[in-house]
Protein backbone atom coordinates (compact mmCIF):
# COMPACT_ATOMS: atom_id res chain seq x y z
CA UNK A 1 0.00 0.00 0.00
CA UNK A 2 1.49 3.33 -1.03
CA UNK A 3 1.30 6.63 0.81
CA UNK A 4 -1.10 7.88 -1.86
CA UNK A 5 -3.40 4.90 -1.32
CA UNK A 6 -3.25 5.53 2.41
CA UNK A 7 -4.02 9.24 1.96
CA UNK A 8 -6.90 8.41 -0.38
CA UNK A 9 -8.32 6.00 2.19
CA UNK A 10 -11.17 7.75 3.98
CA UNK A 11 -10.75 5.74 7.17
CA UNK A 12 -9.05 7.89 9.75
CA UNK A 13 -8.61 7.60 13.47
CA UNK A 14 -10.88 9.64 15.68
CA UNK A 15 -10.70 10.23 19.38
CA UNK A 16 -7.93 9.41 21.77
CA UNK A 17 -5.63 7.36 19.54
CA UNK A 18 -2.06 7.47 20.80
CA UNK A 19 1.24 6.12 19.48
CA UNK A 20 3.66 5.10 22.20
CA UNK A 21 7.12 4.67 20.71
CA UNK A 22 10.61 3.64 21.76
CA UNK A 23 14.00 3.27 20.11
CA UNK A 24 13.68 5.72 17.23
CA UNK A 25 16.08 8.50 16.28
CA UNK A 26 14.83 12.09 16.13
CA UNK A 27 14.58 11.88 12.33
CA UNK A 28 12.65 8.62 12.57
CA UNK A 29 10.29 10.15 15.13
CA UNK A 30 9.52 12.94 12.67
CA UNK A 31 8.84 10.26 10.04
CA UNK A 32 6.55 8.43 12.46
CA UNK A 33 4.60 11.60 13.13
CA UNK A 34 4.25 12.37 9.41
CA UNK A 35 3.03 8.84 8.76
CA UNK A 36 0.53 8.65 11.62
CA UNK A 37 -0.71 12.20 10.88
CA UNK A 38 -2.21 10.75 7.70
CA UNK A 39 -4.53 8.81 10.00
CA UNK A 40 -5.24 11.85 12.19
CA UNK A 41 -3.12 10.69 15.15
CA UNK A 42 -1.98 13.65 17.20
CA UNK A 43 -0.93 12.08 20.50
CA UNK A 44 2.48 10.54 21.02
CA UNK A 45 4.36 9.27 24.03
CA UNK A 46 8.11 9.09 23.52
CA UNK A 47 9.66 6.48 25.80
CA UNK A 48 13.32 7.07 26.70
CA UNK A 49 15.83 4.57 28.10
CA UNK A 50 15.09 5.94 31.59
CA UNK A 51 11.40 5.10 31.17
CA UNK A 52 11.58 1.47 30.03
CA UNK A 53 10.85 0.08 33.50
CA UNK A 54 7.73 2.18 34.12
CA UNK A 55 4.41 0.48 33.51
CA UNK A 56 2.70 1.46 30.30
CA UNK A 57 -0.36 2.42 32.31
CA UNK A 58 1.71 4.93 34.31
CA UNK A 59 3.26 6.34 31.13
CA UNK A 60 -0.19 6.94 29.68
CA UNK A 61 -1.23 8.68 32.90
CA UNK A 62 1.71 11.03 32.46
CA UNK A 63 4.26 9.64 34.91
CA UNK A 64 7.58 11.45 34.67
CA UNK A 65 9.28 8.84 36.86
CA UNK A 66 12.84 7.99 35.81
CA UNK A 67 14.67 4.74 36.43
CA UNK A 68 18.19 3.56 35.76
CA UNK A 69 18.64 3.74 31.98
CA UNK A 70 18.07 0.44 30.22
CA UNK A 71 18.89 0.63 26.53
CA UNK A 72 17.09 -1.96 24.43
CA UNK A 73 18.17 -2.67 20.87
CA UNK A 74 14.64 -2.72 19.44
CA UNK A 75 12.12 -0.26 18.14
CA UNK A 76 8.53 -0.36 19.39
CA UNK A 77 5.27 1.14 18.21
CA UNK A 78 2.45 0.55 20.67
CA UNK A 79 -0.99 1.60 19.45
CA UNK A 80 -3.59 2.83 21.94
CA UNK A 81 -7.25 3.32 21.04
CA UNK A 82 -6.83 2.46 17.37
CA UNK A 83 -9.78 0.73 15.74
CA UNK A 84 -9.18 -2.90 14.82
CA UNK A 85 -10.02 -2.37 11.14
CA UNK A 86 -7.14 0.12 10.81
CA UNK A 87 -4.38 -1.77 12.61
CA UNK A 88 -3.41 -3.97 9.68
CA UNK A 89 -3.40 -0.98 7.31
CA UNK A 90 -1.16 0.97 9.70
CA UNK A 91 1.31 -1.90 10.02
CA UNK A 92 1.42 -2.81 6.32
CA UNK A 93 1.61 0.81 5.22
CA UNK A 94 4.44 1.53 7.66
CA UNK A 95 6.89 -0.09 5.23
CA UNK A 96 6.46 2.99 3.03
CA UNK A 97 8.15 5.20 5.66
CA UNK A 98 11.57 3.68 4.98
CA UNK A 99 12.07 3.22 8.72
CA UNK A 100 13.22 -0.20 9.90
CA UNK A 101 10.15 -2.25 10.80
CA UNK A 102 9.61 -2.00 14.57
CA UNK A 103 7.85 -4.35 16.90
CA UNK A 104 4.16 -3.46 16.73
CA UNK A 105 1.66 -4.04 19.52
CA UNK A 106 -1.78 -2.93 20.54
CA UNK A 107 -2.47 -1.83 24.10
CA UNK A 108 -4.50 -4.41 26.03
CA UNK A 109 -5.77 -4.68 29.58
CA UNK A 110 -2.97 -7.18 30.20
CA UNK A 111 0.05 -5.46 28.64
CA UNK A 112 -0.78 -2.01 30.02
CA UNK A 113 0.35 -3.37 33.40
CA UNK A 114 3.76 -4.35 31.98
CA UNK A 115 6.79 -2.13 31.63
CA UNK A 116 7.84 -1.12 28.13
CA UNK A 117 10.99 -3.18 28.63
CA UNK A 118 9.00 -6.31 29.48
CA UNK A 119 6.68 -5.79 26.51
CA UNK A 120 9.63 -5.43 24.14
CA UNK A 121 11.27 -8.53 25.60
CA UNK A 122 8.08 -10.56 25.18
CA UNK A 123 7.51 -9.35 21.61
CA UNK A 124 11.16 -10.03 20.69
CA UNK A 125 10.86 -13.61 21.97
CA UNK A 126 7.63 -14.11 20.00
CA UNK A 127 9.22 -12.77 16.82
CA UNK A 128 12.25 -15.05 17.27
CA UNK A 129 9.99 -18.10 17.69
CA UNK A 130 7.95 -17.17 14.61
CA UNK A 131 11.08 -16.60 12.51
CA UNK A 132 12.53 -19.94 13.66
CA UNK A 133 9.29 -21.77 12.82
CA UNK A 134 9.09 -20.11 9.40
CA UNK A 135 12.71 -21.00 8.67
CA UNK A 136 12.11 -24.64 9.63
CA UNK A 137 9.05 -24.82 7.37
CA UNK A 138 10.96 -23.36 4.41
CA UNK A 139 13.66 -26.01 4.83
CA UNK A 140 11.12 -28.85 4.56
Amino acid sequence: MSFQEIKDNKEIINGEATVIHYGFTEDEIEGLKRYFAIFNVEKYIHVTDEMTQITIENLIEGSKEKNAPRSIDEKLVLLKDVENNLIRKLVVGFKETGIKQPLFAVLTDTNKKWSVGNLISDLSEERAMIEKTMKEHRQK
